[in-house]
């Protein structure tokens, strides 16, 4: 039931420039008028929201409070029904591109086996980070942790072998040749 789930998806991928649309523009194409991103809020969503829920939203706060503009600060992104740090962060990173640091499954994980923290708080680890890299940079930085998390470093069988991290990896160092 988190409708911000399918909104961050909506942001990242080709509809981040919607975010900048008014509230209207977007409102008249979640309710359909051909321009095919009813279908793709519901792909987005695969199966954690609803398009009804992505639409009250939308509707909501945004219309109602922020005056059909989606906000583009932390304090008032976390204002809005089901926004926590991690989509306020991809918000900020992606479409207004402010500094943001989101933390997932792959950030948490990289961070730690890089020795970055031992903790796999998001806020903790969101907090490290912004205290050691640009602001412009952390939004990239999430990123390449994402693919990389996602493409080399699985959870549960990491291919540290093919690494380029392992030499700095706690979990890498394993593999190193002799």
């Amino acid at each position: 039931q988190n409708s911000a789930g399918a909104f961050v998806n909506l942001l990242n991928d080709e509809m981040e420039g919607l975010v900048k649309a008014s509230c209207f523009n977007l409102s008249r194409m979640l309710y359909g008028d051909g321009s095919g991103a009813l279908a793709k809020v519901t792909a987005y969503a695969d199966g954690v929201a609803t398009v009804d829920s992505v639409k009250n939203l939308i509707e909501g706060m945004v219309i109602d409070v922020y005056n059909g503009e989606v906000p583009d600060t932390m304090e008032d992104l976390l204002t809005l029904p089901g926004v926590g740090r991690k989509t306020a962060n991809v918000i900020l990173s992606n479409a207004f591109n402010k500094p943001g640091f989101p933390v997932d499954t792959h950030v948490r994980r990289m961070l730690v086996k890089l020795g970055i923290s031992r903790s796999d708080d998001p806020e903790k680890l969101e907090s490290i980070v912004n205290a050691r890299m640009p602001g412009n940079k952390l939004g990239n930085f999430s990123h390449l942790l994402i693919f990389h998390g996602r493409a080399v470093c699985h959870a549960r069988s990491p291919e540290c072998g093919n690494c380029v991290l392992k030499n700095i990896c706690n979990t890498g160092k394993k593999y190193e040749v002799s």
